[in-house]
């Protein structure tokens, strides 16, 4: 009987361990990606190419301008941590490297198209409101 109690004990212990590591990873994991597009973002640089991106994509541009109109104040994130956050664990990590490498070699049309249905799979459709909001007020605000 003694051993059924430290295996139960054992269980849980490594259960909270794992648990844990999963609630801070993903802290921690959605803090290096806002710190890493932080100092992308910031340079006026990147900001003109992502405005030029959007000016040569209408889909791109009218999902992030759908962002105008929508109310922030039942959405379930509205800062962008909160949003990579939440990205981060509807995603899981080949996805991200996939659209990451996606977008550093360019992006046609149909592979936007292609990321818009990803993302909109994964999201629901608050969460994808929510990501529109924050996306509009860090382009445009």
């Amino acid at each position: 009987m003694k051993w059924i109690r430290r295996l139960t004990i054992a269980a849980i212990i490594i259960g909270g361990l794992l648990y844990a590591i999963y609630h801070f990873g993903t802290e921690y994991i959605a803090s290096k990606v806002v710190e890493e597009m932080d100092v992308q973002l910031t340079s006026i640089e990147a900001r003109e190419e992502i405005q030029r991106y959007l000016d040569n994509s209408p889909e791109l541009k009218q999902f992030v301008e759908e962002g105008a109109s929508l109310s922030d104040e039942s959405l379930p994130f509205t800062t962008k941590e909160e949003a990579v956050k939440k990205v981060v664990t509807k995603l899981n990590v080949t996805e991200i490297q996939e659209i990451q490498a996606m977008v550093e070699n360019g992006v046609s049309t149909e592979e936007q198209q292609i990321l818009l249905k990803k993302v909109e799979d994964k999201l629901s459709s608050d969460e994808l409101d929510a990501l529109k909001v924050v996306i509009y007020k860090e382009l445009y605000q």
